[in-house]
């Protein structure tokens, strides 16, 4: 009997420390799926070297597929078929060693709309240029799948178009205290529409909204028109009359100018210069002015100065 307590204790120590060496799995596990970008994340308290982490991803009518990594995330993008659900689980390894996975049913999620997953993922609107011109609004957007597709950002537009059909992308447009709304379709690259507007006046604010193969595309906020100036009113209109003013004012300068040295008196015919032989034209002597006295050569006669009634010889 007493042989037999120091077996059951060594036995108990032993299951004891086999239980408390068992691995323990990753903590707060969190998946954010937007936009086509599928990241599943946690955090481990023990991390050691030899470490490591085995996610799980398991989808309806495909086998699980299990993805190695050192990091406390990884990436899943890959995972993102609106026509499947997903479920992912994570679990630690060391060596032989593997923890339990968690969380304990998995997180699942799909980017189909009407799926009864616990987590829908949806996309964003893409950003939408709104333009006015007369009573129209022009608006123009990237196409969903070009936007959110793997490599978007390292390829060109054009060659994407060239490599993938692009799915067609249906979406709403509501026009904020407008009634009505239009629905429409692109499977263009760029899509591009134009919708008639009451009162060219006004500030246009849209809401925009979208499906493409399924997914739900959400605008995250309102595309609003910039204000349209005045009709006809231009830089143009400012600098025009601007100029006309300072062309008249020399205009005017000019003609009053021209009057004024018409109206001045020439120069004395002594000071002008024949144009005829280039000399100046002789001047009068100025005793041609006055009366010159010829005398007689004879003798010169005594004027006698007499009174009336006397003779001039006694």
């Amino acid at each position: 009997m007493d042989s037999a307590i120091p077996t059951f204790l060594i036995l108990f120590c032993f299951w004891i420390h086999v239980v408390g060496a068992k691995l323990p799995s990753p903590t707060n596990v969190t998946l954010d799926c937007h936009n086509m970008q599928n990241t599943l994340q946690w955090t481990y308290d023990q991390l050691s070297d030899g470490i490591t982490f085995t996610v799980t991803v398991r989808s309806i009518n495909s086998e699980p597929e299990s993805l190695s990594t050192s990091a406390t995330s990884i990436d899943l993008s890959k995972y993102s078929d609106p026509d499947r659900d997903y479920a992912v689980w994570v679990s630690a390894v060391n060596g032989s060693e593997k923890s339990e996975e968690v969380p304990e049913d998995g997180i699942e999620y799909s980017y189909y709309k009407d799926a009864v997953s616990p987590m829908i993922c949806k996309v964003d609107f893409p950003f939408v240029s709104v333009t006015r011109e007369d009573k129209h609004l022009h608006l123009s957007f990237t196409h969903p799948a070009v936007l959110y597709s793997p490599g978007h950002k390292s390829k060109k537009k054009k060659s994407l178009d060239s490599q993938m059909r692009l799915p067609i992308f249906h979406y709403d447009i509501h026009i904020i205290n407008q009634t009505e709304s239009h629905k429409h379709s692109c499977s263009e690259s760029v899509c591009q529409d134009k919708l008639p507007v009451h009162d060219s006046e006004k500030i246009y604010c849209l809401i925009m909204s979208g499906e493409m193969k399924k997914i739900s595309v959400q605008a995250t906020e309102k595309y609003c028109s910039k204000p349209l100036k005045a009709a006809g009113i231009s830089a143009l209109a400012y600098i025009l009359p601007i100029v006309l003013v300072v062309v008249g004012g020399l205009l005017i300068v000019l003609m009053v100018f021209v009057k004024k040295t018409k109206s001045m008196p020439l120069l004395p015919s002594s000071l002008n210069i024949s144009k005829s032989n280039g000399h100046r034209p002789e001047q009068k002597s100025h005793e041609s002015e006055y009366s010159s006295a010829h005398l007689d050569p004879s003798s010169p006669t005594l004027l006698i100065h007499t009174k009336p009634g006397h003779s001039r010889l006694q």
